[in-house]
């Protein structure tokens, strides 16, 4: 039980972290989108992504522990809601399809950045929080054979920002996933983020 309150905490904190990188966007504030000049700047969607999923392993955390019913219906949404994004963001970056941000996000601008500039996820951020978002379909599925996925799941996750963050320390641009050309690499906050989000969803997910 205590393990599921940890993740049930660390689904707010994410959650929370999302919120501070979307509003560092709308209101553009640098050392919100970027922690440092010069750094790898948290991508809108990105921000929003872990909005989401702080949202949905605290609710995971509840229906774990039985203490939510509305944990039963939001959790498929909001996985939905997350794994149609990364997908279809991923899908374009494969196949270099343009998606037209600005029809997508002009409804929720504000005075600062031109929305174009708010960019593409990294490559490890839109598969973490594909993995994520399956993670949160599982969890609420009684199929045997896969009762343990999340918590794998969860742990990859757990695992591509430890290994973002130690590229940083190394100086080993792969690891944090940059493509140059393609792709960004994944900011050291949001590394973070995924950190506490894997681990989050390995303490909600193991005991069943």
């Amino acid at each position: 039980m205590k393990k599921r309150n940890i993740s049930e905490a660390i689904g707010m904190l994410v959650s929370l972290g999302g919120a501070l990188a979307m509003a560092g966007w709308l209101l553009d504030i640098e050392a919100v989108k970027s922690i440092r000049p010069g750094w790898e700047s948290m991508k809108l969607f990105t921000a929003l992504s872990f909005f989401l999923y702080g949202i949905t392993l605290s609710f995971i955390a509840r229906f774990r522990k039985k203490e939510s019913q509305l944990a039963i219906i939001a959790i498929p949404i909001l996985s939905m809601m997350l794994l149609l994004l990364m997908a279809s963001l991923l899908a374009s970056a494969v196949i270099s399809a343009r998606i037209d941000s600005n029809e997508m996000l002009m409804r929720f601008s504000a005075p600062g950045p031109a929305i174009a500039d708010w960019g593409m996820p990294s490559l490890g951020t839109m598969i973490g929080f594909i993995l994520l978002a399956l993670s949160g379909f599982l969890t609420t599925m009684n199929i045997r054979s896969l009762h343990r996925a999340p918590v794998v799941f969860g742990a990859t996750v757990a695992a591509i920002g430890a290994l973002a963050i130690l590229g940083y320390g190394i100086d080993r641009s792969w690891l944090y996933f940059a493509v140059p050309g393609k792709f960004d690499a994944l900011p050291i906050h949001a590394a973070m983020l995924f950190i506490l989000s894997g681990t989050g969803m390995v303490l909600a997910g193991r005991g069943r």
